[in-house]
């Protein structure tokens, strides 16, 4: 045997079952449960305590990338089985594994799912369903073309039997009946009711988009780590940081505030989602950069007016060209401490968040 096999000869830890664990529209898959391995390896190990990994020591054990790892992290928060909390100072994220939810998806997933046995295929005759309460000329009239059309002849027989043999005949109808009143149905037509038939009986007519699920909307955007499939909004880990940087800003303006007036309250977190979203939305509908949008925002913050009235990434998206004219461009100009150390350094490690918030 080779060194090189040797080398490779080592345990596998992957369990296929994690990547079945589904809770609703939300599913694992095999992704995020080589990520859920990794971290219940370490689970085992910590005594069930809460546990600091970097995306680089992941990377190191699983060969995982970034993206692959923002979208594992996403859907395991979202199935309820793995937590995540910043601790420490400077805030850190660790993680740490719900083990009786996972317990409670892995009996779950483990448990076959029975399935309803096959609804036979009925046939009617409209003319059962469409009998009126009392007679009139229209309903005579009626009756009589239904008499005329079961009388017996060597040619009814003959088409009779040609119906019976090609069944997907009798589904031929023209555009007008399908849509047009019952009332001008012909009612010695036979129809096939199936539990089937799920499409509208008018193709043509406009249908609602149904909103996105949760795994569908990730698969489509494995880079978000805040989104809304509904309202189909989203951000990357570098929006969301931006946003937190410019809420930091924010929040320090009101503790400054309530040193003079006791009365300041400090204001309601934003949704982060929201933010995130717009300052992506910044970066790719707008053109601008993260370092653009925080040196911009570090102007407004020291402006006497702007300061009170931009607020929001929104608000400094609506008002960029005119903060512009009226403060400089971004880039010039002294940056505060915090600014430099944010845009100085990666925004996922220790010390690229150290003095800024």
């Amino acid at each position: 045997m080779s060194s090189l096999i040797q080398i490779l000869d080592r345990p596998i830890a992957y369990n296929p079952a994690l990547a079945k664990l589904r809770a609703g529209k939300v599913k694992a898959g095999p992704v995020a449960a080589v990520f859920l391995s990794q971290m219940i390896y370490w689970h085992n190990r910590m005594g069930g305590e809460w546990m600091y990994k970097t995306q680089a020591d992941i990377t190191t054990e699983t060969a995982l990338t970034r993206d692959e790892q923002e979208t594992a992290r996403k859907r395991l928060v979202a199935l309820g089985v793995l937590d995540e909390a910043r601790r420490g100072v400077p805030a850190t994220l660790h993680y740490r594994i719900n083990v009786a939810r996972l317990e409670a998806l892995l009996l779950e997933a483990a448990t076959p799912v029975a399935t309803p046995a096959p609804t036979a295929k009925t046939r009617t005759r409209d003319i059962q369903n469409s009998e009126p309460s009392q007679p009139g000329p229209a309903h005579s009239d009626q009756s009589r073309m239904v008499q005329s059309q079961n009388v017996e002849t060597p040619q009814s027989r003959s088409v009779h039997s040609h119906n019976l043999e090609t069944p997907q005949s009798r589904s031929v109808q023209s555009p007008q009946q399908v849509c047009g009143d019952p009332a001008n149905f012909h009612t010695g037509d036979y129809t096939e009711n199936t539990q089937e038939n799920k499409k509208p009986s008018c193709p043509d007519a406009a249908q609602p988009d149904e909103p996105d699920s949760d795994h569908d909307f990730l698969s489509r955007h494995p880079e978000a780590v805040v989104f809304s499939a509904k309202k189909r909004l989203w951000g990357r880990q570098e929006d969301l940081t931006c946003a937190e940087w410019i809420w930091g800003r924010i929040v320090r303006l009101y503790e400054l505030a309530a040193e003079d007036d006791g009365e300041v309250v400090r204001p309601k977190a934003p949704n982060w989602t929201v933010w995130a979203n717009e300052v992506r939305l910044m970066c790719h509908q707008d053109g601008r950069t993260h370092r653009q949008i925080c040196e911009l925002f570090g102007r407004v913050n020291r402006d006497p007016f702007w300061c009170r009235n931009v607020l929001s990434p929104a608000k400094l998206r609506e008002k960029w060209d005119e903060l512009v004219i009226r403060l400089g461009a971004p880039g010039a100009g002294v940056q505060d401490r915090s600014l430099k150390t944010l845009l100085g350094a990666d925004w996922n490690t220790e010390q690229g968040w150290e003095n800024v918030l």
